[in-house]
């Protein structure tokens, strides 16, 4: 999903939690997930950079935090990292 469908989602209260995400230290960068119950299927749980369905990535955990923020998402925010 794009960052105005997910701006959309959370003004309708469709988004129930929201998982920052890195597979590895070594990688660096960080991904944001979406979860809701009212979600459309069509819809990636990923935040895209594009149409063309690319991966969007914060180089810093604080960049990311703070995106979800300004797009109006106020509930806890889960914070993972997991080994590949």
């Amino acid at each position: 999903m794009n960052t105005k469908e997910f701006e959309s989602l959370i003004t309708a209260g469709n988004v129930e939690c929201v998982t920052i995400n890195r597979s590895s230290p070594d990688t660096g960068g960080w991904e944001i997930q979406v979860h809701g119950d009212n979600l459309l299927p069509e819809l990636k749980c990923i935040i895209e950079l594009n149409g063309n369905g690319g991966r969007r990535s914060w180089a810093d955990l604080d960049a990311a935090y703070v995106f979800i923020r300004k797009s109006g998402f106020r509930s806890a925010v889960e914070i993972t990292e997991t080994e590949c």
